[in-house]
């Protein structure tokens, strides 16, 4: 019987509040994460995540083998199917079987959306009004349905992610709080 391997989903990875939830994931767990971006390179996207502002300090190289990224456009159901299958190669070549075999779906961030403001009734275009309602509502239950597979088994035992801290050798020399 293999042993459970966790991982954290971020989708979206690149801007705001999503980019922030990778950074801090890579940083304070030792888990595997898993980063979805829609277009760009995915080098450059890697080194835009791995990359801090001048508040932060950068992710160390160490951290940086535990990113992965998933190719997935919010307004493309095929794009999500595709990118539920990347993920499952991914847990097949990390050498957990069949699929996502031992590995979960530990800790997920679902944070795409836009905001259309129409300050009046006139100002509803039905384009802008679907492809809000897209993003904001369907793909997010796009999401949850091709990637419910990686969710725990029943009997899996989930540990909390403070269990997924690093070590003290792990942790980059610089002041930080612990708690």
């Amino acid at each position: 019987d293999m042993a459970p391997n966790p991982f954290i989903l971020v989708a979206p990875s690149t801007r705001g509040i999503s980019l922030a939830l990778t950074r801090h994931f890579l940083r304070t767990t030792t888990l595997p994460v898993f980063a979805t971006h829609r277009s760009g390179d995915p080098a450059e996207v890697k080194s835009h995540i791995l990359t801090s502002t001048s508040k932060e300090s950068d992710i160390k190289t160490s951290h940086a083998s535990r990113l992965h990224l998933l190719k997935m456009d919010l307004t493309d159901e095929g794009s999500i199917r595709d990118a539920a299958e990347a993920l499952s190669s991914k847990m097949s070549s990390l050498g957990n079987g069949n699929g996502n075999g031992g590995s979960y779906l530990h800790t997920a961030f679902f944070t795409g959306g836009v905001l259309n403001v129409e300050k009046r009734p006139a100002d509803f275009e039905l384009e802008k009004m679907r492809e809000s309602f897209m993003i904001n509502t369907l793909a997010h239950m796009l999401i949850m349905k091709e990637f419910e597979k990686f969710l725990p088994k029943a009997g899996t035992k989930v540990l909390p992610l403070s269990h997924y801290a690093p070590k003290d050798s792990e942790t980059s020399s610089s002041t930080s709080s612990s708690g």
